[in-house]
């Protein structure tokens, strides 16, 4: 098979849309890129993010196992990082070097 993908969406369920959106836009850095009934689409340059609303969902982090996570490869992490703290978004640990690269 020779399919070439062109992009991919990262998608979560929400609590509160209105402040999920906050969050990813205010102190992640994610665009605005289009809204329908209920989900906002996002994007970090060729990151996105389909961020829906689900009242009763059970947050990702009270699911309290690794079910919801991306890996995303950067060419260089450093801007990001530095913006994402200018910005004040919570970060867990530190930006290191670490053995696996």
């Amino acid at each position: 098979m020779n399919a070439k993908v062109r992009h991919t969406h990262h998608v979560l369920a929400v609590n509160d849309l209105a402040s999920a959106v906050a969050y990813f836009r205010d102190k992640l850095g994610f665009e605005f890129r289009f809204a329908v009934d209920g989900w906002w689409f996002l994007a970090l340059g060729d990151f996105r993010v389909m961020l829906g609303e689900c009242k009763d969902e059970v947050p990702a982090r009270a699911a309290n196992n690794h079910s919801y996570f991306a890996h995303v490869t950067l060419a260089d992490i450093r801007p990001v990082y530095a913006d994402m703290r200018a910005r004040y978004a919570e970060i867990l640990f530190p930006l290191e070097a670490k053995p696996y690269g």
